[in-house]
């Protein structure tokens, strides 16, 4: 509309026109309500497809941390563990994890995705001896892994606490994690 048409727009006609649309829009509530259909959303708790079974079968860190799990490391210090011993780097590396677990220890950021952050950085280190390609290669795989995480649920502990019974589906959610964490690290296996 410009500026000539919109003088000729006045108070009465806007008034009338709101009117219409007010008192014409009784009729709105009869038009058949069409359900959305919403994407099914996965869940970490989902037992493994036949796929699944497979890549986690071949998969060596899926493998491994449920031996972690056994020594009761927290889920960051054992997606950690898991990624320093493919990378070739020092076990002892682990602690720098240990706050890491329970969502930080207060129920936020799941220890699975902060722990597997942290091997993206030693992954990237390992690859890139230039700081900004290095810098460039961890922002494009941390990127990638968060938006893997959020097909699969949500980032905070408390949240994810409930969607999983026992620690049967959690470790099915631990080899989940440590097997695309290994597709994403193993350009950097040592």
């Amino acid at each position: 509309m410009d500026e000539k048409d919109f003088v000729g727009f006045t108070r009465r006609r806007f008034m009338g026109s709101v009117s219409c649309l007010v008192l014409g829009g009784s009729w709105i509530h009869r038009i058949p309500s069409v359900p959305i259909q919403e994407k099914q959303k996965r869940t970490f708790r989902q037992p493994f497809s036949s796929e699944e079974k497979k890549i986690i079968g071949q998969s060596s860190m899926a493998n491994n941390i449920e031996s972690y799990l056994d020594k009761r490391y927290s889920c960051a210090e054992a997606i950690f563990s898991v990624s320093l011993e493919a990378l070739g780097c020092p076990e002892n590396w682990v602690h720098a994890s240990a706050s890491f677990g329970g969502g930080l220890g207060r129920g936020d950021l799941c220890g699975l995705l902060t722990g597997g952050m942290m091997a993206i950085g030693v992954a990237g280190g390992k690859l890139h001896q230039d700081r900004d390609a290095m810098k460039q290669w961890v922002r494009q795989k941390s990127d990638a892994y968060w938006a893997w995480w959020e097909t699969w649920g949500p980032v905070h502990c408390r949240q994810l606490r409930t969607q999983y019974e026992g620690r049967e589906e959690f470790l099915m959610m631990s080899q989940r994690v440590a097997a695309k964490m290994e597709t994403i690290i193993q350009p950097a296996f040592g």
